[in-house]
């Protein structure tokens, strides 16, 4: 009846036809046609059916016309495997594996094998550049931190020298300056003696700077003893004194009116007795309460006090009381006016401390001594608690921008320092801590690959300490030949009012003296 089962398709001479080769265009088609299309139900469950119609008019499944669809496929060497999938959308996904062509230019699937070998080499070659990349950046590293650490080592071993060394070529003359200020401030002669004033605002870190300065610590910190007086600290660096050898100048009113030895004057000038450090707070607390009193009262009147020790610095310093922000108002109006008026003289070197924390633009001592010095001609910047900031500069140009400072006059170059937090510490682990403080702060600046050639002298305590004394010991060579003249006029000036009481008492008699006395 023309009628063919499902055996006689599968037999069919359609389907065991003998493969030929078949160009690029007809294997395109042979294989597209193996492929369903969005029409074509297919099944999604194994062993389900759909009827249909062959071209023969017999019906029969979609499943076991795709198996036959498939056995040819096999049978084909120039045909690729069909491999579709249903995705729960319905959509029919096609899973053939990528053609190769032959010598003779047929098109033919790769085996399972030779696609997972393929994949399992390039796999491999994808681990191993990984690992050398790897290898490259730890060995970049490992570079790196062998340099860094020759830098520390190398900046290490000169501040060790810097700090080993003697300050002593140039100590008479610090020493004569000292005694002139002394002089000066006893019976108000004006010495044009170069001075530095340290300002900034109570939380700054001004007491920390000068203990640094001194060389050891004596709980300035905690009592505030610059609140309401200030005080000058007269440091000389004498190698002789392993221990610091602290005295008090007297004050006005207790200076000897008869001294043993004029050529001794400035000495006793001086109490002779030693103040140990442990007690120096409670000195420096007292003299204030005697002359500025134990209420809000504030004196311009200072405390002098000479240091000579072998590991501090040959400097002179006003320690001011520190700008107050909120409070008494009184109070703050009080101390900045004081303050802005020991600024005042163009002998003096401003030191002007802020915290490294606060940013630029929000100054407060920097705009108060600008009022003063407004082109920083003699002002230096000391950014202070460097640690809290050089934390967040991760990378070069954060850590660039921020030690170029922002809206400071030309010329102006900040310094940026650390200062030991711990308290009660010797003079020799004070400065051992004090020169951690310093490498640890460069350290973090050279991961972040700092402009270390534009910035590098600004780092750290002692580039500042050395600025400053490089500094005053420039105005006080330059000061010498001025303070020679004021004296030498002042001793012209004293012999002439000599010479005329001398006159005046030669030539006149008693009888005439008793007259004007009488008159």
């Amino acid at each position: 009846n023309g009628a063919m089962s499902q055996t006689d398709i599968a037999s069919s001479p359609i389907e065991n036809s003998p493969s030929f080769p078949l160009d690029d265009e007809e294997a395109e088609r042979s294989v597209g046609a193996s492929r369903p299309t969005a029409s074509t139900p297919v099944s999604t469950r194994t062993g389900t059916t759909s009827n249909s119609s062959t071209p023969f008019g017999v019906k029969t499944s979609t499943r076991s016309f795709a198996l036959s669809t498939t056995s040819s496929a096999r049978k084909a060497p120039h045909a690729t495997p069909t491999k579709t999938h249903t995705t729960t959308s319905g959509e029919v996904e096609d899973r053939r594996a990528p053609l190769d062509r032959t010598a003779t230019g047929q098109l033919v699937a790769p085996s399972h094998e030779e696609a997972v070998a393929e994949a399992m080499r390039k796999m491999k070659e994808v681990e191993r550049k990984k690992k050398e990349e790897r290898k490259r950046k730890r060995d970049e590293e490992e570079k790196w931190l062998r340099a860094v650490k020759a830098k520390l080592d190398e900046e290490s071993a000169r501040v060790d020298k810097d700090l080993d060394s003697s300050h002593g070529a140039n100590r008479e003359l610090y020493t004569l300056f000292n005694n002139l200020q002394g002089i000066s401030q006893d019976f108000g002669l004006h010495f044009e003696t170069p001075e530095l004033v340290v300002v900034g605002m109570q939380s700054d870190g001004k007491s920390s700077f000068i203990e640094a300065l001194l060389g050891f610590q004596f709980n300035i910190v905690e009592t505030n003893i610059g609140t309401r007086r200030p005080l000058i600290l007269q440091m000389i660096n004498n190698p002789d004194k392993e221990t610091p050898s602290c005295r008090f100048r007297r004050e006005f009113s207790t200076v000897p009116k008869i001294v043993d030895n004029v050529d001794n004057l400035e000495e006793q000038s001086f109490e002779d007795t030693e103040i140990h450090v442990e007690d120096l707070c409670e000195e420096i607390v007292r003299r204030t309460q005697d002359v500025a009193g134990r209420g809000e009262g504030v004196s311009n009147v200072p405390i002098i006090l000479r240091v000579e020790y072998a590991h501090c610095s040959n400097l002179t310093i006003y320690d001011t009381p520190g700008f107050r922000l909120g409070g008494k108002e009184k109070l703050s109006r009080d101390i900045q006016l004081m303050v802005e008026k020991l600024m005042a003289p163009k002998n003096r070197i401003i030191v002007c401390l802020e915290q490294s924390t606060v940013e630029w633009a929000n100054s407060t001592s920097r705009p108060i001594a600008r009022k003063v010095d407004p082109d920083f001609s003699r002002t230096v910047l000391i950014n202070t608690k460097f640690d809290n900031r050089v934390k967040e500069l991760r990378h070069a140009d954060a850590a660039n921008k921020h030690l170029a400072g922002e809206n400071l006059p030309p010329g102006s170059v900040p310094f940026f320092i650390s200062l030991p937090v711990r308290r009660n510490l010797d003079s020799d682990r004070f400065r051992t801590a004090i020169k951690e403080a310093y490498l640890e702060d460069y350290k973090k600046l050279l991961d972040a690959q700092f402009d270390e050639q534009r910035f590098f002298g600004q780092i750290g305590f002692f580039k500042a300490k050395s600025h400053l004394e490089s500094l005053l010991s420039q105005r006080y060579y330059a000061s010498v030949a001025p303070t020679l003249r004021t004296l030498d006029n002042l001793c012209k000036e004293t012999e002439r009012e000599i010479n005329a009481v001398r006159r005046e008492l030669e030539s006149t008699d008693v009888e005439t003296l008793k007259g004007r006395v009488n008159g």
